[in-house]
């Protein structure tokens, strides 16, 4: 699957590389259509014909012909996706997982960032990691698949914490405010949900020496065909800071750049179209009735 980009105000559909001269030209023009349509939602005829480089008129009898079998809808003047199409979709995506797409990438990005490289999902009882591949110098962690992570003081964590449903996460999150204000440092709702906002203007989350000592951690969210959160790709580093100290963005910058391009990649492969979707982010924390240390 290939990313959508804007050129302009113009979305700019990418054409798929292998084409030879052996094919069907009348096809890969109809395939062509049914790509534009698959990127711009619901699209006037005009643009669909300005988008294609072809004549309305040409354009109208794909149209038509898409819609009388199914893989496309006329709504008033505009054209969208038919019931063809996406059950289609839904066909390919049920065999995509997020482990099954992670895994070959998690060896690449241990090469590349010269970091140790995990992915996690919200299990049970909370954020587990479910895959992790050490350098050939790994950080001495006592971090294995099936290993649950805080919420607050975890890289993986925050990122649920700022793109999860707070229905998933909201009592992890309660009781994690409540007894562990040392461990992670926010002493109120407030202070969490400023950090939270900055994860979700940054697109990424970084602990130093949190849960366990010695370590950095970087994690960012790995999103779904429906932009929903999926899991969280992280990496994990030496720590190089005081303890209590907060990461240096700075230092971290490639290893950050690097995580980043790998998120975008498995949500990529996932379905998910920056172009199309916005990330679903999770509710303000809201002030319980337990106390909370206040700052």
């Amino acid at each position: 699957m290939t990313a959508t980009t804007r050129r302009g105000s113009a979305l700019h559909v990418p054409q798929f590389q292998g084409r030879g001269s052996a094919g069907i030209q009348s096809l890969d023009q109809g395939l062509d259509v049914m790509r534009i349509l698959a990127h711009g939602g619901s699209i006037k005829l005009k643009d669909v014909a300005a988008r294609a480089g072809m004549s309305a008129s040409k354009a109208h009898r794909y149209l038509a012909s898409l819609t009388r079998a199914g893989w496309a809808v006329q709504t008033d003047t505009a054209y969208r996706l038919g019931p063809e199409a996406i059950a289609m979709a839904a066909a390919c995506l049920a065999g995509v997982s997020v482990m099954k797409q992670a895994m070959p990438m998690l060896e690449e990005l241990c090469r590349s960032s010269g970091r140790s490289a995990g992915l996690a999902v919200w299990g049970s009882h909370g954020p587990t990691i479910v895959a992790i591949e050490e350098t050939a110098d790994p950080v001495s962690m006592n971090i294995r698949p099936g290993t649950v992570a805080p919420v607050l003081s975890s890289a993986s964590g925050l990122v649920f914490a700022a793109y999860a449903p707070r229905g998933l996460t909201g009592t992890a999150i309660a009781t994690e405010l409540q007894e562990r204000p040392r461990r992670h440092g926010f002493r109120s709702e407030a202070a969490l949900n400023r950090e939270l906002e900055i994860i979700r203007a940054q697109g990424w989350a970084s602990i130093h020496s949190g849960w366990v000592a010695g370590i950095d951690a970087i994690a960012v969210p790995v999103f779904d065909h429906r932009g929903r959160l999926e899991a969280a790709l992280l990496t994990i580093g030496r720590d190089r800071f005081a303890p209590g100290a907060k990461a240096d963005d700075i230092t971290l910058k490639p290893a950050i750049d690097i995580l980043c391009e790998a998120g975008a990649q498995l949500s990529e492969k996932l379905g998910y179209q920056l172009d199309v979707h916005r990330p679903r982010i999770a509710e303000p924390v809201r002030r319980s009735t337990r106390s909370v240390t206040k700052t």
